[in-house]
This record gives structure tokens, C-alpha cells and sequence, in this order.
């Protein structure tokens, strides 16, 4: 990411040092990240005042995240997943994002406020599962009857 590669030159680390420590994360991850800051950044910038993304600010990607909780709790994660490495290498001396209490809480609530709809694989295991106490149900009913 480039606020990442330009974090890493401004702190006196060459371009090839910088580009090969960005090898760390897998090219998916990458391409992850960079569409979450995106997201990100295009929120700061629709609000009014327009928000610097840049700015260490858990109150505005608490907001951020509030105003975009009906999304699920995965697509959530990943975004605040993408905003976190990058304050940490522009803000390294701030807490975390992750670990900040207010956005803990936020993801907490959405866990508990969310409906989860059973999917056709669960939905074929619990068959399954009732199929087999069935058989055996009946299995166990045929031999007290004989007994």
C-alpha cells in the first residue's frame, strides 16, 4: 500500500528494503486492504467537514463502522482491518485501532444483533444427523420389541 511504502521511506528505509518488507503480506491481502482503504477514504472524504483518512481519529472509524453496520460482520472486520496496519505504521505510538474499547464494543453488538440464516450446508449436516437418531431410534425400538 502506498502510505505504507510511504511510511517506510520517510523513516529512512530505502525503496528496495521498503518494497521487499511489503512482501509480507500476501498479494491478496494486498489487493484487500487497498480496497478497504479505499472504502475508507471515500467516507472520510463524503463527510462534512471532509475527515483527513490519514488522521488517528477511533472516533471516526467507529462511525465509520456504525454508518456502514448493515454490512456483515466479515466485510466490517475486513474493513477495519485495513484501516488498522496502515495507522499503525503512520501512528506507531498510538494504540492500536483493534484494541481500542469503543470499536471492541461496536463489534461485539453487531455479533449479538446480527440474524444468522442457516445455510444449505449446516442445513444437510442437522439432516443428516436426525436421519441417523432416527435409524437408530428405530433400530433400538425393533429390538426392545423382540426382547
Amino acid at each position: 500500500m502506498a502510505l505504507i511504502y510511504k511510511s517506510g521511506t520517510r523513516d529512512g528505509i530505502n525503496d528496495k528494503t521498503t518494497t521487499f518488507l511489503l512482501k509480507a503480506t500476501r498479494q491478496r491481502t494486498h489487493k484487500a486492504y487497498k480496497n478497504g482503504w479505499r472504502v475508507w477514504s471515500n467516507w472520510c472524504r463524503s463527510q462534512d467537514p471532509e475527515l483527513d483518512p490519514e488522521e488517528y481519529s477511533p472516533n471516526n472509524v467507529l462511525q465509520f463502522l456504525a454508518d456502514n453496520q448493515h454490512f456483515s460482520y466479515q466485510y466490517l472486520n475486513g474493513l477495519r482491518s485495513s484501516i488498522a496496519p496502515v495507522f499503525k505504521h503512520i501512528h506507531p505510538h498510538q494504540h492500536p485501532i483493534s484494541s481500542q474499547q469503543n470499536i471492541s464494543r461496536f463489534f461485539t453488538a453487531k455479533t449479538k444483533t446480527d440474524i444468522r440464516i442457516p445455510t444449505v450446508a449446516s442445513k444437510t449436516v442437522r439432516t443428516k444427523r436426525i436421519f441417523f437418531f432416527l435409524c437408530l431410534l428405530r433400530h433400538i425400538t425393533l429390538i426392545t420389541h423382540y426382547l
